[in-house]
């Protein structure tokens, strides 16, 4: 019994400093460091995008795609009087309403 008591407060205390962990405030960033690592990545990225004369690729020659062949399509017969029945959702509203996305995220 005082082995599992035991036990289980320590299991309590290692999760309330887990959560006690996460939840504390981030420490506050160098502004001028901040800036100084922003300079040197975007100089590097933008020395990695200027291609060198050696490494000048060659314009790509347009070719006629081969052709495809014709897939083996197998339809299933046809059944006589079978009409899939009318949805009226499918005909209501104007198939050319402009359509308003709304993008939304916890991770902002």
């Amino acid at each position: 019994m005082t082995r599992n008591l035991i036990l289980a407060l320590s299991l309590l205390l290692l999760t309330a400093a887990i959560i006690l962990s996460a939840c504390a405030a981030p420490q506050a960033e160098n502004p001028d460091a901040v800036a100084a690592a922003v300079e040197a990545t975007l100089t590097a990225v933008a020395a990695d995008a200027a291609p060198s004369p050696s490494q000048a690729t060659p314009p790509a020659t347009p070719s006629d795609p081969p052709p495809a062949a014709a897939p083996n399509l197998v339809l299933p017969p046809l059944v006589n009087g079978f009409d899939p029945a009318p949805r009226p959702a499918s005909s209501k509203g104007n198939p050319d309403a402009p359509v308003v996305i709304y993008e939304w995220s916890d991770y902002t």
